[in-house]
């Protein structure tokens, strides 16, 4: 960031494009040398990578003295799909993530293995996914990352006779199908351990180098960054960026191809990498895959460490603003550079021998709003300080028509398969309004999910799913704004049911006299909160709901701001922080007070207080106690949802 606002766009487009000169100009002194080394490779590893420049790849690592090089070394040995990897020093080191079965006990199972996969399929059904996943396979035996069909004699004499084979089954991603080969059946993935646990880069990042570049212009000649180690890096701008130049973001996202498959298989592990397809005929076919495949566990860890090295290679040599996620690179640019930016990064990927998806869909060009990581983020606001973000077209469309489906089916059953798509498609889609209004509800179907077969929605069910499908449509997009300076808001609430059921709230706003109210609820209001007409108490929504008024009542002085809510009962405080509650009543008090705080930018923190210290114990009882004399407060009438009045109110 800080050469990009050094150098300017003309600048910055020499740099990278003598750059790029500089590193071709090395690959072709390294051409002998690289054909050498790819002569004496296994001949399954040469064909996968015979297209990279491996020796370039390690000498562009060291130059800029990468924490790790070696990475470059699995394009020539492939990578192992089981055993415990070395360390290497990238991520934090986690002891549970040690392999759960010994090789010897994977290789005892071998023979069991392949009775269990071999089994021909008695049903005699051949869908339409099984058809196009066949075709699939016959597509990456023709690209060259799978060896067959074979016999299990022609296996066994490539292999050997014990082998352990995935199935291979799809998974459907709106129109596309995905071939998934299942290395966990039979033990492949539990024998594989890394020791250390992986970090990766998400849309937080790109959401912090989007907000890193509004804060950093200090004004048209000074850009100062500060990073979380406590340094920080000044520079001037230069002259040919204008007004505000740096701050007409734009962005994109560059997508590797067939990732994984663009990676060599260890070849001392070939038994291991044995794929099993469902063929026409029903009886299976046997397949060697030459790279890696998706469901190894070891694909992660190996393709995590090639997308972070690559990543580092665009940042430090060519000034890239990039954010990996697995094949994903997003890249932040601004408007007057893109068009370098763009070519940098295709002319590294290239230089270095990996392939990008260069169809329509996928090679896009940066733009002011773009999908990242299944999320649209909005820069039409940026100059103003606000980054936009929600979720990307047809998303909430498809959640919807799966609730629909559910609801509206005969019996309104949902069965685990179901609850599991909509559990992680909701989880996903909420994130995108930073909100906490579908959280019961992911919790609920995880739940619903741990039983088998289809049940009958409960009331609670279909009202959360009703809830979660009418907020996401509404709900608009998640704004970040920059950071406020402003102390937070301080707020004390309390319910009391005794003869009559009332509530209080006080509002401690810096530099504003305090105020405060109370009420007394209307019998009539409170049916809603009884689960049977015999039940008196209803204390739990009592000391949820003046939370919810105070946010009615003192909407003027909450909106974009911090507020901290001191509540003397812990069932109300742990029910507003889970934004759950199993009692319905109280469920939807709660969801009212996370829709009020999305809907109104307020961020809401809720703490105990005990009762003795809490100044809005006196008003929820209609008295005025010295303590609250002493504030100064002023009394104002609260602000009760619509349809509801108080019975009375404190003077």
């Amino acid at each position: 960031m800080v050469n990009i606002a050094k150098l300017g766009p003309q600048g910055l487009e020499r740099k990278r494009r003598t750059t790029l000169e500089y590193w071709t100009k090395k690959r072709d002194e390294l051409a002998p040398e690289e054909a050498s080394l790819k002569s004496k490779l296994d001949p399954d590893v040469r064909e996968i990578v015979g297209d990279k420049s491996i020796l370039l790849f390690k000498a562009m690592l060291e130059h800029i003295s990468y924490d790790d090089v070696e990475v470059a070394d699995l394009l020539v040995t492939g990578v192992k799909l089981i055993g415990e990897l070395d360390r290497t020093g990238i991520w934090p080191p986690d002891p549970t993530k040690a392999p759960r079965t010994s090789t010897r006990l994977l290789w005892a199972g071998a023979r069991e293995a392949q009775d269990k996969v071999l089994a021909p399929d008695v049903s005699g059904r051949w869908s339409k996914d099984d058809e196009e996943l066949w075709e699939e396979t016959q597509l990456e035996v023709k690209a060259g990352n799978l060896r067959g069909p074979l016999s299990p004699g022609q296996l066994e004499s490539e292999v050997g006779k014990l082998w352990i084979a995935a199935r291979r089954f799809a998974v459907r991603q709106g129109e596309k199908l995905r071939p998934i080969d299942d290395f966990s059946e039979f033990g492949t993935n539990s024998a594989f351990g890394a020791g250390e646990r992986v970090r990766m880069k998400n849309l937080d990042q790109v959401v912090a180098w989007s907000r890193a570049w509004e804060e950093a212009v200090l004004d048209e000649e000074k850009i100062r960054i500060d990073d979380t180690a406590n340094c920080y890096w000044e520079e001037s701008i230069h002259k040919d960026w204008g007004k505000s130049g740096l701050k007409r973001l734009r962005g994109r996202v560059a997508d590797l191809k067939q990732a994984y498959k663009q990676l060599p298989s260890s070849p001392a592990h070939k038994a291991l990498g044995v794929i099993a397809v469902k063929a026409p005929g029903g009886e299976k076919a046997l397949y060697r895959a030459k790279s890696l495949m998706f469901g190894t566990s070891a694909a992660v860890y190996a393709f995590l460490r090639f997308s972070r090295a690559i990543a580092a290679l665009g940042t430090v040599l060519f000034s890239l603003v990039l954010v990996e996620f697995f094949d994903d690179f997003t890249q932040i640019e601004p408007e007057a550079s893109t068009e370098s930016s763009q070519c940098a990064m295709e002319g590294l990927i290239a230089l270095l021998g990996w392939k990008l998806s260069t169809s329509e869909e996928k090679r896009k060009p940066f733009k002011e709003s773009f999908v990242s990581l299944g999320v649209l983020v909005d820069y039409k606001e940026m100059e103003a300080g606000v980054l936009n973000l929600c979720n990307k077209p047809g998303r909430v469309d498809s959640i919807e028509a799966t609730v629909e489906e559910v609801v509206n089916s005969e019996g309104k059953k949902m069965d685990f398969k179901q609850a599991l798509s909509l559990r992680g498609k909701l989880a996903f889609a909420e994130g995108q309004t930073f909100c906490r209004l579908t959280a019961y509800v992911a919790r609920a179907l995880s739940e619903w999910a741990s039983l088998p077969g289809p049940r009958r929605l409960t009331e609670e069910m279909e009202f959360g799913l009703r809830f979660a499908v009418h907020h996401l449509k509404h709900a608009g997009p998640r704004r970040i704004r920059p950071k406020s300076g402003e102390p937070p808001v301080l707020i004390f609430t309390d319910g009391a049911c005794e003869n009559s059921t009332s509530i209080g709230g006080i509002l401690l706003v810096p530099g504003l006299r305090p105020e405060v109210f109370g009420c007394v609820m209307r019998e009539s209001d409170l049916l809603a909160w009884k689960t049977n007409k015999d039940q008196k108490q209803v204390i739990g929504q009592a000391e949820i709901f003046p939370v919810l008024v105070a946010k009615l009542t003192w909407a003027k002085h909450l909106e974009g701001r911090r507020v901290i809510f001191f509540i003397d009962n812990e069932s109300a405080k742990i029910a507003l922080i889970r934004a759950y509650s199993p009692v319905l009543a109280s469920l939807k008090l709660v969801m009212e007070c996370s829709a009020w705080d999305y809907h109104h930018n307020c961020a809401s923190w809720y703490t105990r207080v005990p009762t003795c210290c809490n100044p809005a114990d006196s008003p929820s009882r209609m008295e005025m106690s010295e303590e609250v004399k002493r504030l100064g407060a002023r009394v104002v009438s609260p602000v009760l949802p619509p349809g509801m009045s108080p019975a009375e109110e404190l003077k």
